[in-house]
């Protein structure tokens, strides 16, 4: 609802949570007045807190800033922007809510002065009342981290939410209250007569967040994050979750493109290939564009649609730090889910304009990963080529699992495949973090590839000749020096 993690825990009359449904706020999942046998449906919109006692999940650690020649330092934490009244946290069966707490605002320093970090990570829960009793539906993660500069602006007054009737409609509905001043247009964050205002990564620097989690669910996370390194670590009724990573340059595209250039052969295509459809109709309003997510097959095709309406080039770049959970965790990965149980268990990161929204999928066949991306041939000059990044983390318990065996490769293959049929292709050593595994390939041309990331399987290889041959079985894509391919 607000732009900006206020903690929100609401309920609705209605499953679709229509216009014309009584809504009602609830000081937690379990407030008596908020009982599914009198609701038909919950959302729930916390923010991670900062940790504040050794035993608290669902919150922010520590966050540590790492310099270009490698020093480190423990970011100050300020306060949370806004400080705002905790939700408890909510543990029932399969349901888990986080106790919603105030975003931290955090500082650091570095050879032009102190600089201000806000680390934003929340999730977004859909339950439905079924036999009176909550079901969950729907679970969101994203986290962010937004550089920013506090301004003054003594107009502005704490965001959050109340209950207000709909004069047309006569029903009790939950509203924001706060940010809607003129003022706070501008802002990525509001307190009471202060506005966050959106700022810049300091060239070089990296970023490491740690989070604690509870043992509830598993995700595997897109985003945007250069060379991540991320690892997890077991404790007692949940996990310490670590990213290390720096921003990443992202190539955006955005503009206006007349209707009448655009074929509806074109339109029609692109929405059946979306699975839906929807009226085309003429829109001179420039507020009202809705940007697509980087993430999904929507984002895919639309982007495929439109590209040579941009020449084929970015619009812009933006240097952005943040992942977000896949609907799914893929059709072909859900059966090692358990071995990564309560923890994130994979993250893909590239600078693409858009990209595959589910984790990567996975052949048996050919031990293959594949990951669709796309973006723009050339920078915003239209002439210099854009460079794609690639990085795969992935939980070693779930690769083990997924490829079948008791040890973790040392080396994967990455192919990147374009619909042309060009190909390219290079072994690349796999490093480990503790329990996790990482790959990171750069430098490639975009259009629109598959990436494929491939580990060796078993082959079985031969040495000698007569009764001085030995037969031997390998984990690798071809047999060791001396050796030959069992034929």
């Amino acid at each position: 609802m607000l732009r900006y993690p206020i903690p929100l825990v609401m309920v609705s009359s209605d499953e679709f949570n229509g216009s014309k449904a009584t809504q009602h706020l609830c000081d937690g999942l379990d407030d008596a007045t908020c009982s599914p046998k009198d609701w038909k449906r919950a959302n729930a919109e916390l923010g991670y807190g900062y940790c504040s006692t050794d035993d608290m999940y669902g919150c922010i650690e520590s966050l540590e800033v790492i310099d270009p020649d490698g020093q480190k330092q423990q970011a100050r934490l300020l306060r949370g922007f806004p400080e705002v009244a905790a939700v408890p946290e909510y543990r029932s069966g399969a349901i888990y809510l986080p106790p919603g707490g105030s975003v931290p605002l955090w500082e650091y320093d570095t050879a032009s002065g102190p600089q201000r970090l806000l680390s934003i990570a929340m999730t977004i829960s859909s339950l439905t009342s079924e036999g009176g009793a909550w079901v969950p539906r729907n679970t969101e993660f994203k986290m962010i981290l937004r550089p920013t500069t506090i301004e003054s602006r003594p107009s502005l007054v704490k965001p959050g939410y109340e209950e207000s009737v709909d004069p047309v409609t006569g029903v009790t509905r939950v509203y924001p209250t706060g940010g809607r001043d003129v003022s706070a247009q501008d802002c990525i964050a509001v307190d009471t007569g202060e506005c966050a205002v959106e700022s810049t990564f300091p060239d070089g620097y990296r970023f490491r967040i740690t989070l604690r989690q509870r043992d509830i669910t598993s995700m595997y996370l897109n985003g945007a994050l250069n060379e991540p390194v991320a690892f997890s670590e077991e404790l007692p009724g949940g996990h310490r979750f670590v990213i290390e990573a720096g921003a990443s340059p992202v190539l955006g595209m955005a503009g206006w493109i007349p209707k009448a250039q655009v074929p509806t052969s074109l339109m029609d295509s692109t929405f059946n290939s979306i699975g839906g459809h929807r009226n085309w109709d003429v829109n001179t309003n420039p507020n009202s564009a809705q940007p697509f997510s980087r993430g999904g097959k929507e984002a895919l095709a639309w982007l495929k649609a439109f590209m040579p309406y941009f020449a084929d080039r970015a619009s812009f770049i933006v240097n952005a730090w943040y992942v977000e959970n896949t609907p799914t965790v893929g059709r072909y990965t859900s059966q090692c889910v358990n071995q990564g149980k309560g923890e994130f268990i994979g993250i893909v990161s590239s600078n693409a304009t858009a990209y595959t929204g589910d984790p990567p999928t996975y052949d048996a066949a050919t031990s293959t990963l594949s990951y669709e991306i796309a973006g723009p041939h050339y920078m915003p000059d239209g002439t210099t080529l854009s460079k794609g990044r690639y990085s795969i983390n992935m939980n070693a318990d779930f690769v083990k699992c997924v490829l079948g065996v008791q040890r973790v490769p040392s080396m994967a293959r990455v192919e990147l495949i374009y619909p042309d049929g060009e190909a390219s292709a290079a072994t690349l050593a796999l490093k480990q973090d503790k329990n996790w595994l990482r790959l990171y390939y750069e430098n490639f041309t975009f259009s629109n590839p598959t990436v494929n990331v491939s580990f060796p399987g078993p082959i079985t290889c031969v040495k000698g000749k007569g009764k001085k041959a030995q037969t031997k079985t390998f984990v690798a894509f071809q047999c060791p020096k001396g050796w030959k391919l069992k034929g």
